[in-house]
């Protein structure tokens, strides 16, 4: 029988993958890690994550052992918390899976004015923006208290020819109350994100004096 690993939902975050830690026990050294991953979900196959690397290195198929069962879909981006049993001989690794955490994920939006004109602007810090094959990800604060929160990412409708991608993130706090600066993630699929070599990110970004942060995403 399938072992059922339960779907957590953490309002304080939105998705994370970049980060792994050590622990140690009677047996040595043991090294957790937490990845944005895809949910690979085929009829009558185990559930399988595809964890795509920085830039253009690829990707890694984590196949759970014992395997599992989520209440997720094919292609959802999830936060993973996992270590390795095994790697194997195709390269891909068995994994122990602690922790699966919904993350906020969606496809860039093609913006008009009128669409950015009637979101909101709320504050938000960046800590940082990296890219993994088509998806820009992002480690992030808001100010939250008790409500969902609202996050997308738009194209820029002034779009200027170049090797810089030009792209608007809002951040709509819904209605929610003051609160604290929380951590929060994200990761937003850009179709043609691997033939731009930077990305210029536009935002409401209490932490920088700019009113966009350009970052490198190709030598």
């Amino acid at each position: 029988m399938r072992n059922l690993l339960k779907l957590i939902l953490l309002v304080t975050a939105i998705a994370i993958g970049l980060t792994s830690c050590e622990e140690t026990n009677n047996n040595g050294p043991v090294v957790y890690y937490a990845d944005f991953v895809s949910c690979r979900v085929q009829p009558n196959e185990p559930l399988s994550f595809e964890h795509i690397l920085r830039n253009d290195q690829g990707s890694v198929m984590l196949y759970p052992n014992p395997s599992i069962e989520a209440s997720v879909y094919n292609g959802q981006r999830i936060l993973l918390q996992y270590y390795v049993n095994r790697t194997n001989d195709d390269n891909s690794l068995e994994i122990t899976p602690l922790q699966l955490v919904p993350a906020r994920h969606d496809t860039i939006i093609a913006a008009t004015a009128d669409t950015l004109a009637a979101y909101p602007n709320h504050p938000l810090r960046i800590n940082t923006i990296w890219r993994t094959g088509s998806y820009i990800n992002f480690d992030m604060a808001l100010e939250y208290y008790n409500l969902p929160h609202r996050l997308d990412l738009f194209s820029n409708p002034e779009q200027a020819p170049g090797d810089t991608l030009d792209i608007i993130l809002r951040h709509d706090r819904n209605g929610d109350a003051v609160g604290y600066w929380t951590a929060a993630y994200a990761s937003f699929y850009i179709p043609n994100l691997a033939s731009y070599k930077a990305v210029r990110v536009y935002a409401n970004i209490s932490n920088n004096m700019q009113e966009n942060i350009v970052v490198n995403i190709q030598d």
